[in-house]
């Protein structure tokens, strides 16, 4: 009885994380493709990742920086901003050089950062 417990338990659990993957682990500074809500706005914008509590601070103060700015605000939900041992990384794409520019400025100005790597595509 106790046998056939266990396997109903393991056999649910498998059936729930089938979708996910057991490969090699995702790059430190990999974001997560997800999108959350913005706060009472009825937008998406990226699921930020951060990995500590002062990561977290450091990408708050540039998606500030990004929503504040009103060149930014239009495109500013079409970039994650993942940030681990103060180190951040911008990916997405946004429509013009000059916002790629302005929103890495940003960022390498917020105190705290360390490093930016800039990986911003212009959208076709």
């Amino acid at each position: 009885m106790r046998h056939a417990s266990l396997l109903s338990i393991s056999t649910s659990l498998l059936l729930t994380l089938g979708g996910c993957s057991f490969g090699a682990p995702s790059a430190p500074h990999a974001p997560q493709p997800s999108t959350a809500a913005s706060a009472g706005t009825g937008e998406h914008r990226p699921a930020d990742t951060s990995d500590t509590p002062a990561d977290l601070v450091i990408t708050d103060r540039i998606r500030t920086l990004f929503v504040e700015d009103s060149e930014l605000a239009q495109v500013q939900s079409h970039v994650l901003i993942a940030t681990a041992a103060h180190e951040v990384t911008l990916t997405g794409s946004v429509a013009t050089d000059r916002q790629r520019l302005v929103m890495a400025a940003h960022a390498r100005a917020t105190e705290g950062v360390s490093h930016l790597d800039n990986q911003i595509a212009l959208a076709p």
